[in-house]
């Protein structure tokens, strides 16, 4: 019997060739090839744990260790490690960190958006953050004259309590128990002389958070004598004496935003003031609330939208 041998032959790859569908399933190995221009692949099919597509920059599946730039659709991405220098990252949605390490290098690396020059981030306790005002404190200083007969007066800031307030009159400083504070109202237990200057001093202790705040906030005061659309942080001081007025409330609130509200001629009695609730609510009620008593003064703090402005310091 005789033996067929073959011999080694190469092939020659100087056309072209054109391979409509492969279907390899061992392995091919090449010793040396010379393959000239570039082999193009668009689209590849993996077994379903590493690539699922490669399209453009879009990145639906993951991507073992490839780096490629682009944009993670899908479901939400647990773990993202950048190899090398992370030059941006957008997320749409909350970021979690709860028990990570996240390091960021220089502070001006961190952007992030509204809030005004000069304020702070806050947080609610429960991981909420948002913008609040740096805490200011202030001396307010009112000034009367006796007449021997007056022994109520309404002050133009709301102290904290007793304790926040100095009073003198006629130069002469008196001891606490010589007067009472509810609200902005001052009485003293005698009329001051006729002729004599009282002085209230209040110290107003600032809080951030847009006028909010246990500390007392950082009050911004106005005078007005028309119908006024309210802003967090400030005192109007209403002129009733001619004309019903309408003082309207933010259309927002945040948790501790406050408005007061001060009859300054002391008229609402016949010049109503009416407070707009801007459609949220007023101690829980949506209605509007409409103040007939003089002198009448009081703050509206905002809790929630369930319950909406809620009175203090009445």
């Amino acid at each position: 019997m005789s033996l067929l041998k073959i011999r080694p032959f190469s092939i020659d790859l100087t056309d072209t060739f054109t391979f409509a569908n492969a279907n390899v399933t061992g392995n091919i190995i090449s010793g040396n090839a010379n393959l000239g221009n570039l082999t193009t692949s668009n689209y590849f099919i993996g077994n379903g744990s590493l690539l699922s597509s490669i399209n453009g920059s879009n990145i639906s599946g993951q991507v073992g260790n490839a780096l490629v730039a682009g944009t993670v659709y899908g479901a939400a991405q647990g773990n993202i490690t950048s190899v090398g220098t992370l030059t941006a990252l957008s997320v749409t949605g909350n970021v979690a960190l709860s028990g990570a390490n996240v390091t960021l290098g220089s502070v001006s690396n961190l952007h992030i958006g509204g809030g005004s020059a000069n304020y702070y981030l806050q947080t609610d306790g429960s991981g909420a953050l948002s913008w609040a005002a740096v805490a200011t404190t202030s001396m307010n200083v009112d000034t009367f004259t006796g007449d021997g007969s007056w022994t109520m007066k309404t002050l133009t800031a709301t102290p904290t309590n007793i304790n926040y307030t100095l009073v003198a009159i006629g130069g002469v400083f008196q001891p606490r128990d010589a007067y009472s504070i509810a609200g902005a109202v001052i009485t003293f237990d005698d009329p001051p002389p006729n002729g004599a200057i009282v002085e209230v001093t209040t110290v107003v202790a600032g809080a951030g958070g847009g006028g909010g705040g246990a500390a007392g906030p950082s009050w911004t005061y106005s005078a007005v004598s028309a119908n006024t659309s309210a802003v967090a942080g400030y005192r109007y001081i209403v002129d009733t004496a001619t004309a019903n007025l309408t003082i309207t409330l933010p259309a927002s609130g945040t948790l501790g935003d406050e408005v007061m509200i001060i009859d300054g001629t002391g008229n609402s009695s016949s010049h109503a003031i009416t407070v707009d609730r801007n459609g949220g609510k007023i101690q829980g009620a949506a209605s509007n609330m409409t103040v007939t008593t003089d002198r009448a003064a009081f703050t509206l703090v905002y809790y929630n939208s369930t319950q909406g402005w809620l009175l203090t310091n009445v």
